[in-house]
């Protein structure tokens, strides 16, 4: 048996990890959450940082096994909002989101918060506007007008901006759920170019699958076997129709370790967040390969840490 001796300041590590979570709540609906809705996802990593910061930073093996993936898991989401937030990602501190949209997008966000399922929609949206926002050469607008695209890009030098509609894909989704997010996804895209008085508009269908693929996302042959299978499903999806989608990100997480906790002095844990990008072979406007190529090859996260294992030393009983 092993214990976690990784980081020498762990317990302020986590303390960050969790005062952001918590400040992403007003107080009021904070203690609301959390007595009435003690499995929202929010409100369990802030239990888990807890966790760890009581038994003073130190990672127990195998006790804490489950919790591990996710604890990665916090690190990266916890770094997107406070990237988006406009805050300090080096130190997880929190912003005030004045340079993600306008009034209007952020107390969508809040009202979001409070949702049974908006932690996990909202992190989908973040996640793609964070990404974007640390790009050179795009300015990235957020939305929240009924019946528009949650995202319009504009490129630099460039005539024609990019409609973005993000969704998350629940675990016990069945297939006629992609076609009805991509279908209304082309209608929110088309409704962008009306929008904005223009002739010409490309378009991105950004969808979230971790969920669907969470209890194989330790397993990479798996997981990818999986995912090429739904590629098929979206291709077929999108050719026979939906004209105003250049393409579908596709995105799911995975989790991976360099071995097995305590066979070596240390592990590796490695947690990422990658995009595979399904293109419409005939779209209205096609899109240039040089802007299909954020979503082709750029786009991404990944973190991770490494562990350093100590034997445990027990002492002896009479």
């Amino acid at each position: 048996m092993v214990q976690f001796y990784d980081m020498s300041n762990s317990v302020q590590h986590f303390t960050a990890q969790k005062n952001l979570i918590h400040e992403l709540f007003k107080q009021d609906d904070w203690l609301k959450l959390c007595k009435k809705e003690p499995n929202y996802p929010a409100v369990k990593r802030y239990k888990i940082c807890e966790q760890i910061i009581a038994q003073e930073g130190i990672i127990k093996f195998p006790e804490n096994r489950n919790i591990i993936p996710e604890l990665t898991s916090i690190l990266l989401d916890n770094y997107i909002f406070s990237k988006v937030s406009d805050g300090n990602p080096a130190s997880f501190s929190l912003g005030n989101f004045a340079n993600y949209g306008d009034a209007k997008v952020r107390q969508q966000i809040a009202s979001q918060l409070k949702k049974t399922n908006g932690f996990q929609s909202l992190m989908t949206e973040l996640s793609f506007g964070a990404w974007f926002l640390s790009k050179k050469g795009f300015q990235i607008t957020a939305t929240e007008d009924e019946g528009l695209a949650d995202f319009k890009i504009d490129i630099y030098n460039h005539p024609i901006s990019i409609a973005v509609e993000c969704k998350h894909i629940d675990t016990n989704t069945n297939d006629t759920r992609y076609q009805e997010v991509i279908k209304k996804a082309n209608k929110q895209i088309k409704n962008w170019k009306t929008h904005l008085s223009t002739e010409a508009i490309y378009g991105i269908v950004f969808i979230d699958v971790s969920n669907k693929f969470r209890y194989i996302n330790s397993d990479f042959g798996k997981l990818l076997y999986s995912l090429k299978e739904l590629t098929n499903k979206i291709q077929s999806i999108i050719r026979r129709d939906c004209s105003s989608v250049n393409g579908v990100l596709l995105i799911c997480d995975s989790f991976q370790m360099s071995n097995e906790p305590g066979d070596t002095s240390s592990t590796s844990f490695c947690f990422a967040r990658s995009g595979i990008f399904i293109r419409h072979l005939n779209p209205v406007q096609p899109l240039p390969d040089y802007l299909a190529e954020p979503f082709e090859k750029q786009w991404g996260y990944q973190t991770g840490y490494k562990v350093n294992w100590k034997h445990r030393e027990f002492m002896a009983t009479n």
